[in-house]
């Protein structure tokens, strides 16, 4: 999609998702443009597509930021990131290794981290093609300390940083315009105090050992280096066909990150492994040839460089003879952190050797956990049991399996506790053989990252189901990976099902849905499905007249298939099928159910890949051709060779290959094809010398016998990566040739008078920044008692002096320094700085009032050299500089004096105001007297320092039309959970959307808000949704009590401010002529923002628009006599008016409107 004005390219689109191809939202000025869909894939037969469109235009003066105008879809659930390392427990010990997939929504990844002593820093990211990534550590005052980037396995951050804090921003750009699906990107991040760093270090004795220049096969060998910095190389020879297992062990602390490569003769890379926590391994199926090993490290620190220990293993084995397994492992804890990280969470597969004894994996519950343990063993005469036990003496079972033949599992909850947990892996077979195998899988998360995985934000819908019905009669592929199955079709009976699904929901239900399958022809039929292992549990079903022909079984998923989130499968597998009717059920587990019930005020949906594959039988003698890897390419980087391999179902002889050109039918002949092992796959090699940028080629295959899959297998070549916007020339070569005002490698960065936005280079125009408007939120003079903010708003987001956007953070130094109080010399400066709304643009400084003199004026200073615009501007500022003037302060002791700043209460009071009734006293007319005290124990429970201290917007606002409503509530403590769990912008946030509602005058209903924002949780951002105020209504804010605490346990004391009070008058929305749905949406005949004016071929009459058509067809006659009646009625309803206007003033004694007495609390749910 691109969008022309006057014939020039003003903006294009991208891909946001493998099926969706949308332009980003764009602010366009006033004018004429066309917008232009060209199909990028020439195909050389017709096809019959379908294509859904969307338009959404805004006014802009509308729309808070234009980003928020972006429809997609949110089937991945990456885990958020942590905004602090501290706050979540995983610094306290200053050590920490933490490894996480995380999205790469936004431009950059900021993690706050302060190190109580000097430490080494690592950080590893793994490349991504086509992505620009930047790993930069700032310091306090968010000034850059070092910045890396990432190009290769071997970059990436290591570095040793003073006691203090710092922030980590990981920054991440596409290079090109294709983006896939959920981006993500994968960190390994260690901390090592170096008092621990030192300690490991001094363990090892610096020899270097004598280097192994060839080998033929050797395990453990032990190689001291005395260098961070490392290219190990070793050759190694293979007289037959092998599989290969290299594994090298080593310190992380020490070391520092290890790529493993194996290359062949030619230097071309076969495998490569990127060591993570202590271990890199890496398993090939090589052909008789001669080979290298290469061990790669550059990861160096300022610190002199310790010995460490590099373990090598090296295992070759024929085919026929090779037992590719290792052994359990008894503990995943480890002193220096282990594979499963501080917080318990870990994922860990592995192929083992099933033995005669049980084994034993003893892992950590540090926190609330949920985990699952899987083991598959591939073999109907193995059963597998599963047991976990919470003591040593495995004699206290905490879950037992549940098993399926070849296949066994436990899913549960782990407790939070000092002591392991204990899994046991118990084999019974009646002959252990030599190789007998089982694969295991391991995954334990905090409850807290799984609420994080299963949260869903899509509105369910059917699309997210596979289709419920199904025609085969040739070779097809079906299916896509984003499915997804919502928490109220499994649970909620009232729920109306989308068709297809036969289950009933309920509090023990279980999913299931049905698709129909008609077959025309036999064939071979496979399914497959793909989920979250820990959070989900598919089976799938093949049924013909309710018989069950076959049950899926499970198979760990490659992780560079489908990432973190897709890690499980469960699969049907080359079942021959006679022509007819047959069915396949998906099921859900009740596993599933629980996880409902478990955090029944979430959301959940569980996000699954579907894909179903349908053969039709042919002639045995021809070689069916089975498998193309890869089967498509949508871009690949024509200066590289092309790779393409072919799996038949019998051994290949002979085959020809060629790729065709569809632009102009030119054949591209491979330079090489080699048959590899065991005769049935071959690997065909194409030049980069005959691949040409922006083309799509077709793969041709014929040969003698042999039939292929009618498929069609496409790859196109990326043309440039050039900045389009810049017109640059591309050179054969695929470099870029810029026009001013662009440069730069790929012509994105813009010459002096230019700075870049969008791909764009826009000119500088010379017109300072302005600071709009300066004022407080309270008149002068201001009680003690009130809270002091400084407003300040500027015409665009403010940078520092070093060009950095002041981040929305709490408390930016820069606006704090800037913006200062005077008096009598004295200069104040604000405590905290918030934003007020998303786009920076506002932003709200308060000041401490015990730091204000009494009776004396307060001018605010404006320092100029401190903030800028983006082109390094100053903001200038042309109005007078306003000042505020502090009250003397009052007597707080309410039944008291005041001593320092302390009260000193009168007898039978108590309290920080003297407010409250000792024991053995009562409140009676409001005095506490000898007594009874019947409010102790409601007193004790409210902590009387915890409430409400200032309420933004005030008073009584009036909405005149619909739109969302912003309230700003500012605490006088961080609230806490019934728990005693903090409430923050990272952890339950929801409590906040609970403890506060509009509430309707005069009615129960109660509207709570949609989102709450904060970035120190004492002022929060509430948001309420338009959609559900009522018209001509009042609503008052009030707080729900027992929902949020203070820190020590207590319930929150009422408000101490007055809450705002919300009146909605609308007027006639949509002039009675239309339906209003964020702007009016105009009945047929009328148009204009407020559905006010008639469309073109109709009339106003009266009131209404009048088709054309219907007032030709009057007479001049007609016409004069409907006017003239038209006239009479509105003068004899005038006439009526004026008569009961006069009988009124006449019967009747005037009034006096009166306001409404305020009754009972503050906090006040069902006032009458």
């Amino acid at each position: 999609m691109e969008i022309y004005k006057d014939n020039t390219l003003q903006e294009w689109g991208e891909f946001s998702a493998t099926h969706r191809y949308q332009l980003v939202p764009t602010p366009l000025n006033k004018g004429q443009y066309t917008l232009v869909f060209k199909d990028l894939f020439l195909s050389s037969k017709k096809e019959c597509i379908k294509v859904q469109l969307s338009l959404l235009i805004e006014d802009v003066s509308l729309v808070e930021n234009v980003q928020f105008m972006m429809r997609k879809t949110e089937t991945c659930s990456y885990p958020d990131h942590p905004g602090s390392l501290n706050t979540i427990g995983q610094l306290e010990d200053g050590n920490l290794h933490w490894h996480k997939i995380l999205s790469m929504e936004g431009s950059s990844t900021f993690i706050e981290m302060t190190l109580e002593e000097k430490s080494l820093v690592r950080v590893f990211i793994e490349p991504i093609d086509y992505v620009k990534i930047n790993i930069n550590v700032l310091d306090s005052n968010l000034q850059i300390v070092t910045s890396n980037s990432v190009m290769n396995f071997n970059d990436g951050l290591h570095k040793v940083f003073d006691s203090g804090q710092y922030f980590l921003n990981i920054e991440h750009s596409f290079m090109v315009s294709v983006r896939k699906n959920c981006p993500s990107f994968e960190m390994d991040l260690e901390i090592a105090r170096l008092t621990i760093y030192n300690e490991l270090a001094n363990m090892y004795d610096c020899k270097l050992s004598t280097p192994v220049t060839q080998i033929d096969s050797f395990e453990d060998v032990c190689i001291i280096y005395d260098s961070a910095s490392l290219d190990y190389s070793v050759p190694f020879k293979l007289d037959t066909d092998s599989e290969v297992l290299i594994t090298i062990s080593y310190l992380n602390t020490l070391s520092g990150y290890l790529t493993l490569i194996v290359s062949d003769s030619e230097n071309e890379n076969i495998a490569q492994s990127q060591g993570i926590e202590n271990i890199s391994e890496l398993k090939a199926s090589l052909p008789a040839g001669d080979y290298e090993m290469r061990v790669l490290s550059s990861q160096g620190t300022e610190t002199t460089h310790p010995c460490w220990p590099l373990m090598l293993s090296l295992e070759i084995n024929t085919p026929q003879s090779t037992c590719k397994a290792g052994k359990v492992p008894s503990h995943l804890i480890t002193k220096y952190g282990g594979p499963q990280n501080p917080d318990g969470s870990i994922t860990y597969t592995g192929t083992f050797k099933i033995n005669s004894y049980p084994d034993v994996i003893v892992v950590d519950a540090p926190t609330n956990c949920f985990g699952r343990v899987v083991a598959i063993s591939h073999n109907p005469s193995v059963f597998i049991e599963i047991g976990v036990y919470t003591n040593s003496g495995l004699d206290n079972y905490s879950k037992l399996s549940y098993n399926n033949l070849d296949n066994s599992g436990v899913f549960w909850e782990l407790k939070q506790r000092n002591e392991p947990y204990y899994i046991v892996i118990s084999y019974v077979t009646q002959k252990i053989e030599e190789c007998l195998l089982f694969d295991l899988t391991l995954i334990i998360e905090p409850v807290r990252a799984v609420e994080n995985i299963i949260e869903c934000k899509l509105q369910s819908h059917n699309d997210l189901l596979p289709p419920k019905s199904l025609v085969f009669d040739k070779s097809v592929n079906i299916g896509g990976d984003n499915y997804a199955v919502f928490d109220k079709w499994i649970i909620d009976e009232s729920s109306n099902l989308p068709s297809g699904i036969i289950s009933t929901p309920g509090k023990f239900s279980q999913f299931i849905y049905e698709i129909s399958l008609d077959i025309k022809t036999q064939g071979i039929f496979s399914a497959e499905i793909i989920y979250d292992l820990l959070t989900s549990d598919f089976s799938l079903h093949l049924l013909q007249e309710n018989q069950e022909l076959a049950l899926s079984s499970w198979e760990t998923v490659n992780e560079d298939e489908l990432g973190d989130m897709l890690n499980f499968a469960s699969i049907i597998s080359g079942i021959h099928l006679s022509q007819g009717q047959y069915k396949i059920l998906i099921k859900q587990s009740l596993s599933a159910n629980h996880i409902i019930h478990k955090f029944s005020d979430t959301s959940i949906c569980f996000p699954f890949a579907f894909e179903i594959e349908f053969i039709p039988k042919t002639d045995s003698t021809k070689n069916q051709l089975i498998l193309v890897e890869p089967d498509h390419l949508t871009h690949h980087n024509p200066s590289e060779n092309l790779f393409i391999r072919l799996t038949f179902s019998e051994q290949i002889d002979s085959v020809d290959l060629v790729l065709i050109q569809i632009s102009n039918n030119e054949n591209i002949k491979p330079a090489s094809i080699k048959v590899l092992d065991p005769g049935n796959k071959i690997k065909a090699k194409f030049l980069n010398t005959g691949l040409k940028p922006g083309e799509c080629y077709e793969l041709e295959i014929k040969g003698q016998n042999i039939l292929t899959d009618n498929l069609k297998h496409s790859f196109c070549m990326l043309s440039c990566n050039c900045n389009p916007k810049a017109n640059p020339i591309c050179t054969s070569v695929l470099s870029c040739i810029c026009k001013e005002p662009y440069y730069g490698l790929l012509c994105y960065d813009c010459i002096s008078g230019y700075y870049p936005k969008g791909g764009q280079c826009i000119e500088v125009i010379e017109t300072a920044p302005q600071v709009i408007s300066i004022s407080f939120n309270v008149k002068s003079p201001a009680k003690q008692t009130d809270v002091i903010k400084l407003n300040v708003y500027f015409s665009s987001h403010p940078y520092n002096a070093l060009g950095l956007k002041i981040p929305i953070l709490k408390g930016p130094n820069e606006i704090s320094t800037a913006f200062v109080l005077r008096s009598g010399g004295i200069e104040i400066q604000a405590i905290t700085v918030i934003p007020v709304g998303k786009d920076g643009l506002q932003w709200a400084l308060e000041f401490d009032n015990t730091d204000l003199i009494p009776e004396n004026m307060h001018t605010v200073f404006y320092k100029k050299d401190i903030i800028f615009d983006e082109n390094n501007k100053i903001f200038e500022y042309q109005g007078p500089l306003p000042g505020i003037i502090i009250s003397k302060p009052e007597n707080p002791c309410v039944n008291g004096v005041l001593k320092g700043e302390k009260c000193l209460c009168n007898d039978g009071y108590t309290g920080n105001s003297c407010e409250i009734c000792i024991e053995g006293y009562e409140l009676k007319d409001k005095k506490c007297i000898p007594g009874q005290n019947t409010q102790l124990d409601q007193d004790n429970q409210i902590d009387y320092n915890a409430y409400i201290i200032n309420c933004e917007p005030k008073d009584i606002i009036t909405i005149k039309k619909p739109e969302d409503f912003v309230v700003t509530i500012q605490l006088s403590m961080p609230a806490f959970t019934s728990e005693g769990l903090v409430i923050d912008q990272l952890t339950n946030d929801k409590y906040i959307l609970k403890a506060f509602a509009l509430q309707k005058l005069n009615t129960k209903k109660l509207i709570y808000p949609i989102s709450a924002f904060t970035s120190d949780s004492i002022f929060w951002v509430l948001t309420f949704n338009q959609k559900n105020f009522e018209n001509n209504a009042e609503y008052k804010l009030v707080q729900v009590n027992d929902v949020i605490y203070s820190k020590n346990g207590k319930s929150f004391n009422k408000p101490q401010v007055p809450l705002v009070k919300v009146i909605t008058s609308y007027g006639k929305i949509c002039s009675g002529h239309g339906v209003f749905d964020e702007v009016c949406i105009c009945d047929r005949g009328y148009t204009g923002s407020q559905c006010e004016k008639c469309t073109e071929g109709y009339v106003l009459l009266g009131q209404s628009c009048k088709l054309l058509e219907d007032t030709s067809e009057m007479s001049t006659k007609d016409l004069i006599l409907y006017c003239f009646g038209y006239t009479f009625i509105l003068v004899l309803v005038l006439y009526m008016i004026t008569l009961l206007k006069k009988k009124k003033h006449s019967e009747h004694e005037g009034f006096e409107m009166l306001p409404r007495e305020e009754t009972g609390e503050d906090i006040d749910l069902y006032s009458k």
